[in-house]
């Protein structure tokens, strides 16, 4: 702050503070400015801002800064005037005079009187403009690479939303062929391929087979296999490491070049499948010229294809464990026909009347595998049945007949070790109970009888009706029908006798 005598006039403040050599040298821009906020007078650095001092001087401050006609808004000078205190404001400068455009930060102080009031205000102009240029460059390129980091960590998320979304696809399979569309499909969605191919080793473990695909035209699903160590796929596989070609056609090891070709495919990204250090196979996905795949894009591929090579492991032991169950259960059909002659054919005959009254009731898919695999097998009870009463000519006395309706809970007892088939030994159990509650073993009626044991109760009877045995020639068709509805509601349920008679009709 610079104070004067109460003595002093005006003029002689301002010659003397033109005769300040430490202000008329300052780096920084001052004006002198009075209470019309008219400039007074100007140091040699505002001279080179903003034009000769003629053209300065006697002018309002704020028609030079900005050739406005009003006050800049928070001025700071108006502030200083007002409470005699120092003040600081940054103003964006349009270009005047001559002047150069830019930002500037202006720091306000109060020139006083004798009596002390403020006659004028210093006003000190420091240009930030290249400093507020490089931090608004500085800003903007923080703010791009900003963007760009939340671009690509929002395409990462959605990367691993689809790999979420697929994986519970996936546990919702353990058909092979279902499983790996899923993964086809989920390995062009999370990458934006074309197409994708899998291919998966043999059981020699020398030879790729392609087992799905999408994308993909019919004649190119039909490629045939590729060695281990040949082409692509076949080098990932004996690698195990995850490969990207940008252009197909330079790459003179590719088995399937045609295939890209006429497809438009010019470059691929191909993923080993492993499963315990073990490879099961190679997933690989292809792009058209546009595309370009990426180290983020290989990373995404090889997670996907950890998880879907569990799924695709679970999916043969699926059907490994399948296969063990048929023999099985082809085991015990050979058992039961070597005791009982009857029982081959009677036994494929009624699964399969079964399971097209199945399907006329549209019940549950388990309930419908559970006939598919136990239905032949609901007679195995008789295996415990002795020779002489169950291939017995003539007609059965009633403690023979006793022995005979134990078969069901003979059944039961034989296959409930075999917990994958405990759903369907119900069926077995109860295949003889009435709907009217008079059948054995457990007399049960209506709806408590399980509707798999309902369906194969009308199944059995028709074919046991119509079948020839030792001691009678069997019925006609007609014959059984007419039965059939005779003893619907009584013995049968009359929702799988009407299913089943449509069935008859059709054929």
């Amino acid at each position: 702050m610079v104070n004067f005598s109460k003595s002093v006039k005006d003029e002689i403040i301002i010659r003397r503070f033109i005769s300040n050599k430490l202000i008329s040298s300052m780096d920084a821009g001052v004006f002198l400015v009075d209470r019309d906020m008219r400039v007074v007078w100007v140091n040699s650095v505002m001279k080179r801002r903003f034009g000769r001092t003629k053209n300065i001087c006697g002018r309002h401050c704020f028609t030079i800064y900005g050739q406005s006609k009003t006050i800049c808004e928070n001025c700071p000078t108006m502030k200083t005037f007002g409470t005699g205190d120092m003040s600081q404001h940054t103003i964006q400068v349009g270009k005047a005079n001559g002047g150069r455009r830019g930002y500037y930060q202006l720091t306000t102080t109060p020139i006083r009187d004798g009596k002390g009031d403020v006659v004028y205000v210093l006003e000190m102009v420091q240009d930030l403009t290249d400093y507020v240029k490089t931090q608004k460059a500085q800003e903007a390129a923080l703010k791009k690479k900003v963007l760009s980091r939340t671009k690509k960590l929002k395409d990462i998320n959605e990367q691993f939303l689809s790999i979420f979304k697929i994986g519970q696809s996936l546990s919702l399979s353990l058909n092979m062929p279902t499983i790996l569309n899923v993964i086809a499909k989920g390995a062009c969605s999370i990458t934006s391929s074309k197409a994708c191919v899998i291919r998966l080793l043999d059981g020699d473990k020398k030879k790729l087979i392609l087992k799905a695909g999408f994308g993909l035209s019919k004649t190119h699903m039909n490629i045939g296999s590729v060695r281990v160590g040949e082409g692509i796929c076949g080098n990932i596989v004996k690698s195990l490491k995850p490969t990207i070609v940008k252009n197909i056609k330079q790459y003179d090891a590719c088995v399937n070049k045609r295939m890209a070709e006429d497809q438009g495919f010019t470059t691929v990204l191909g993923v080993p499948v492993i499963y315990r250090d073990e490879p099961l196979g190679v997933i690989m996905v292809y792009g058209d010229s546009r595309h370009t795949y990426t180290q983020r894009d290989k990373n995404i591929l090889s997670l996907f294809a950890s998880q879907a090579a569990i799924s695709i492991r679970n999916a043969e032991l699926h059907e490994s464990t399948h296969m063990n169950y048929l023999d099985t259960i082809n085991s015990l059909i050979l058992a039961m026909e070597a005791k009982d002659p009857y029982t081959r054919g009677h036994s494929d005959k009624v699964t399969r009347y079964a399971l097209s009254i199945a399907n006329k009731l549209d019940i549950s898919e388990i309930d419908i595998q559970y006939i598919r695999l136990t239905g032949k097998l609901h007679d195995i009870g008789k295996i415990a049945i002795p020779d002489n009463i169950l291939n017995k000519p003539g007609g059965l006395t009633p403690s023979e007949r006793a022995v005979i309706e134990l078969h069901p809970i003979k059944g039961a007892e034989i296959l409930t070790p075999l917990k994958f088939l405990d759903g369907g030994i119900s069926l077995v159990r109860h295949h003889h109970e009435r709907y009217d509650g008079n059948g054995y073993p457990d007399s049960l009626r209506k709806e408590n009888i399980p509707i798999t044991a309902r369906i194969l109760a009308v199944a059995d009877s028709f074919d046991a009706m119509t079948s020839d045995r030792p001691y009678r020639k069997g019925m006609a068709i007609e014959d059984a029908v007419n039965e059939l509805k005779a003893c619907s509601v009584g013995q049968f349920d009359p929702q799988a006798v009407n299913a089943f008679l449509s069935v008859l009709e059709t054929k």
